[in-house]
């Protein structure tokens, strides 16, 4: 899932077993224009979902709140 901004583009994912992050992130970089390039990629262990059944999209807008990037994408946490 894409989350995006003004400010920026963040990626949530779940990563299937035997895949790692970085894995990911190099194939993107590959792929995508810097511009394009999601910044943070995160990892989660599920999806937030609505009682509907869908994504939900606020719960993974509030994860990102208080959150730093770095340049190369890797999330910082300030806590």
């Amino acid at each position: 899932v894409v989350v995006g901004s003004a400010n920026c583009v963040a990626a949530f994912v779940v990563l299937k077993a035997g895949h790692e992050l970085e894995e990911l992130r190099s194939c993107l970089r590959l792929k995508l224009a810097d511009y394009e390039f999601p910044r943070p990629i995160l990892s989660l262990p599920q999806l937030p979902m609505t009682p509907s059944g869908k994504i939900d999209l606020i719960a993974l807008k509030k994860r990102l709140s208080g959150l730093r990037v770095e340049t190369d994408g890797v999330p910082v946490d300030e806590s």
